[in-house]
């Protein structure tokens, strides 16, 4: 447990720094080039400042952390991980929800190792995941709790990778005065500071490379366009192996020293309103997640338990991660605005890993823009406003304007030119905050991240598309094959290669698996064909479908909204065989006509 001689409780009794000059003045920002540069600055200009809190359970009790607790702790487990010859090389880290976490990546960062967040699994089927990335990446040490380490090691078959690693439980009291062996590495903005592994693909895991350079970078986009301060307080939920979770939760208010307050997932996703209430009563100024988290904070609370709220002080309101939906504001707006929350507050943004994280954001105290467009006329390609009387429509949310040093812009896919006037084309980014690329993998890092348009580049190909309007960015679809299903990137052929064992009734490549929207959410649906007749065998057909429910669960920790089952020879194929996974959707939504929309 962190222990920094201080407990703070929510209601009024986290000190916050009282500056509220905007973040390029207040910051010792601009003098760093590194993470570590800026922990150490402001460690020696305000030691005692308590940057960040946990509620690591259901009281109102925090846990807190110094600038000076972190950074000498993390100088003492940097110290034992240079002893170990940690330095340039992969930790892996694995960690439940915690301030344990921000000291072992800070302690990663001083050794001038290279980080991994990923999560812990809680069961023996998902150690797979650890495996991949473990591999993937050469990690050669492992930093978690004590408590996770038993739980790994036990879970974990003997002589296997991830029990020959080197663990080290940073819950454990360190030697004294082990700060004082730390030795400065020589770091740069270039140096490779952690590896965000995306959450899309389990078989073929794709560690982004960000650099301290691309951190800072990003770092001070977000406070800019957020019009953060040193008096900002955040509140968050997100995990920390969530690039969302990461900067936009943790990193961020560190940098521009401000107050971060995190909770466990679990504690929002069991009850928002646990979260609408920590905001509240720590008086936040920011908070926010994925278009799901507000659906779910309108759905699962009621207005009595939404009575003694003060949302009052919250005027920025992010949401990003996912597609964002207008009926979803409008719906928070109102459920909410009885209780101090404003429109004006909402703050929708695009970004991606790829990215660091943030890409593009509506200005703060504004509301959000919106544009009613054909929905013909899109899946065309094409930008056409729809008319008043048109069933033919969509309430598209911008995502505001580029941050600061990103260059945007629209690409036709085929062509690789850029769109102009009414076109929908490929989202293409070229900025600082831009990844190096994803380790050990040179092909398919050029393929993503060395676009060129009209001689200027490299630009990341988002795979998103979208298009710019009056300045605005709008993302209307993605090219590429990836799902978001609350909030989370999932492959359909991961999910696909997790259920065609399950059950022996399924027919080998006969599932497809693919997104369906239903009340302004992307829902799993996974489509199976049988090698029987499965009409006249219900109870077969049965033990199929919980087959694959309970192989996605195991595998992904996520809910089939419905398993399809069709008969012999009814699933979609090329000529030559290969699945045609828009086309089972289209089957799909023609048996439930009416029931979803595409």
């Amino acid at each position: 447990m962190i222990r920094d001689g201080r407990a703070a409780r929510l209601e009024g009794g986290i000190p916050s720094p009282e500056d509220a000059t905007p973040f390029r003045e207040a910051s010792v920002f601009d003098k760093a080039s590194t993470l570590v540069e800026v922990v150490r600055a402001w460690a020696d200009v305000v030691p005692e400042h308590a940057p960040m809190h946990f509620l690591s359970s259901g009281a109102d009790e925090l846990e807190s952390l110094s600038y000076r607790g972190l950074d000498t702790m993390a100088r003492g487990w940097a110290a034992c991980l240079q002893e170990r010859g940690a330095r340039g090389e992969r930790v892996l880290l694995l960690y439940p929800p915690g301030l344990e976490f921000a000291v072992a990546f800070f302690a990663c960062l001083y050794a001038g190792a290279v980080a991994v967040p990923i999560p812990p699994p809680s069961r023996r089927e998902r150690i797979d995941g650890v495996f991949r990335v473990a591999g993937d990446c050469g990690a050669q040490f492992v930093m978690t709790t004590a408590r996770t380490r038993e739980h790994l090691q036990r879970i974990t078959p003997h002589g296997s990778m991830v029990s020959n690693l080197e663990w080290m439980a940073t819950d454990e009291a360190l030697p004294d005065g082990a700060e004082d062996a730390w030795l400065e590495p020589r770091l740069s903005g270039e140096t490779l500071a952690f590896l965000q592994y995306t959450s899309g693909s389990t078989m073929t895991p794709r560690g982004v490379m960000v650099s301290h350079e691309s951190i800072l970078t990003n770092v001070s986009a977000i406070c800019r366009a957020m019009g953060m301060t040193r008096a900002s307080r955040h509140v968050y939920w997100l995990p920390h192996f969530h690039d969302m979770g990461l900067i936009g939760g943790l990193l961020t208010l560190i940098v521009c020293g401000g107050t971060t307050i995190g909770m466990p997932p679990a504690l929002f996703l069991q009850r928002p309103l646990r979260w609408l209430k920590v905001i509240s009563d720590s008086r936040a100024t920011t908070a926010g997640g994925p278009n799901f988290a507000y659906e779910m904070c309108v759905r699962r609370t009621t207005p009595e338990q939404r009575a003694g709220l003060d949302l009052s002080p919250w005027s920025v309101a992010y949401c990003g991660a996912e597609p964002v939906r207008h009926e979803t504001l409008e719906r928070f707006a109102q459920a909410f605005s009885p209780f101090g929350f404003r429109r004006e507050a909402f703050f929708p943004c695009y970004g991606l890993a790829e990215a660091t994280l943030f890409v593009s954001g509506g200005g703060p105290k504004t509301r959000p823009v919106t544009f009613r467009a054909s929905r013909r006329n899109l899946e065309r390609r094409r930008v056409e406003v729809a008319s008043d009387s048109s069933d033919d429509s969509v309430t598209l949310v911008g995502c505001g304007i580029p941050g600061a040093g990103n260059d945007v812009r629209i690409v036709d896919p085929e062509t690789q030119r850029e769109c102009h006037g009414n076109c929908v084309g490929e989202v293409w980014v070229c900025g600082k905050a831009v990844s190096k690329g994803y380790w050990n993998m040179p092909g398919e890092s050029r393929r993503m991240f060395e676009g060129w348009v009209d001689g200027a580049g490299p630009f990341l190909r988002t795979g998103d598309l979208g298009f710019l309007r009056d300045g605005e960015l709008y993302i209307t679809g993605r090219i590429k094959d990836v799902l978001i299903i609350s909030g989370r990137n999932v492959y359909p052929h991961d999910i696909e290669h997790a259920v065609a064992g399950c059950h022996s009734s399924i027919r080998p490549q006969g599932c497809a698996a693919f997104g369906v929207e239903l009340d302004g959410e992307e829902r799993l649906v996974v489509q199976i064909e049988a090698v029987f007749d499965s009409a006249a065998n219900s109870d077969a057909r049965n033990q199929m479908v919980q087959a694959v429910r309970a192989a996605v669960v195991a595998e992904f920790d996520m809910t089939v909204y419905e398993v399809h089952v069709v008969g012999p020879g009814m699933i979609a194929r090329t000529s030559s065989g290969k699945l045609r996974r828009f086309a089972c959707k289209e089957q799909y939504l023609r048996a439930h006509s009416g029931t979803h929309s595409a």
